[in-house]
C-alpha cells in the first residue's frame, strides 16, 4: 500500500491514495486523534480510519445497485452482510491518481476510471468526477473536497476520531453539548448553513476543532457512535438529507485543529 506522509511543524499526516484516499493519521507533537483500533474496519472493507463519503451516502435503494459486474476484484464484498457493495460510495474503495510535496496531496476520481476493466460509473450507477485536496498548514489540515455528477450526489468525510475509552464531550455550532454516551447516529443542520460552522471534540487526550463550509444551504453533518465505539465520527455532509442529495455540483471545505 502507497502511503503519502505530509508534515508542517508539529502535524503530520497519512493518506492511502491508492485505497480510497483514506486518511490512515493525522497527529500533533505525537498526539494521534484518528483511531487506529478501527484500521481492522479498513482493511476489511474500507471503512474505519478516515474515509471519504461520496459520490452517495450510506446504502442505495435497491434497484440503483449494479449486480452484473465481477465482484472478485472486490474481496471484501464477501466480507460484508449487506446488499450495498460499496457502502457510503465508490471513492473510498478505489484508487485515485494524484500528485503530492511535503505538505499537500491533491487527488481526483472519474467515473471513466476502470479497476480491473470495470468503469466507475458501472459501479456507482452515474458519471461523476470527484476532486480532493489536502494541505498540512501551521495551524493543522485543510480540505478542499468537490464533486461535479450526472444525478445527485454528495460528499462528505467519515473520520474516526479516538475516543480512548474516555468520557468525551461534541460541542456544535450553536453551543450545544453532546455527552458521547450510548449511541448516535444522527443528522444535525447548522444555525446557518451558509457560514463556516464549527464542532469541538473534547476528549481526555486533545481537542479537536472542526470547521467546515459549504456554498449552498444543501449541507449537514452526521454524529456517528456505537454503543461502546472507540470512536466517535463527525461527518460534515454535502446534503442535508445526505440519503436524497438534490444537487448535482457540491463542495466542502473542512479545517481540522488539534489542542
Amino acid at each position: 500500500m502507497k502511503i503519502v506522509e505530509l508534515e508542517n511543524g508539529p502535524f503530520k499526516a497519512k493518506f492511502a491514495p491508492e485505497c480510497g484516499m483514506n486518511l490512515l493519521s493525522f497527529s500533533r507533537d505525537g498526539v494521534e486523534v484518528i483511531d487506529q483500533k478501527t484500521k481492522e474496519l479498513f482493511e476489511q472493507r474500507f471503512a474505519g480510519l478516515g474515509a471519504l463519503i461520496g459520490p452517495h451516502f450510506h446504502h442505495r435503494e435497491a434497484f440503483e445497485i449494479p449486480t452484473d459486474f465481477d465482484v472478485a476484484p472486490f474481496p471484501h464484498i464477501q466480507r460484508i452482510k449487506t446488499a450495498e457493495p460499496f457502502s457510503h460510495g465508490i471513492a473510498r474503495y478505489v484508487p485515485w491518481k494524484y500528485e503530492s510535496c511535503s505538505t499537500q496531496i491533491k487527488a481526483v476520481l472519474k467515473s471513466s476510471d476502470e479497476v480491473a476493466g470495470i468503469p466507475l460509473r458501472k459501479l456507482e450507477g452515474f458519471d461523476f468526477e470527484m476532486h480532493l485536496e489536502a494541505t498540512m498548514m501551521p495551524w493543522g489540515l485543510l480540505f478542499h473536497y468537490s464533486v461535479e455528477s450526472e444525478k445527485p450526489s454528495v460528499i462528505g468525510f467519515h473520520t474516526y476520531y479516538a475516543l480512548d475509552d474516555a468520557p468525551a464531550v461534541v460541542v456544535t455550532d450553536d453551543k450545544k453539548e453532546i455527552s458521547i454516551k450510548g449511541a448516535f447516529d444522527t443528522n444535525f443542520h447548522p444555525a446557518d448553513p451558509l457560514i463556516e460552522n464549527r464542532i469541538l471534540l473534547n476528549t481526555k487526550n486533545y481537542s479537536l476543532h472542526l470547521f467546515y463550509e459549504c456554498p449552498s444551504q444543501e449541507n449537514s453533518w452526521q454524529l456517528f457512535h456505537p454503543e461502546g465505539a472507540s470512536y466517535v465520527c463527525i461527518e460534515p455532509l454535502s446534503a442535508k438529507n445526505p440519503r436524497k442529495p438534490v444537487n448535482c455540483s457540491s463542495q466542502l471545505e473542512v479545517k481540522l485543529e488539534i489542542y
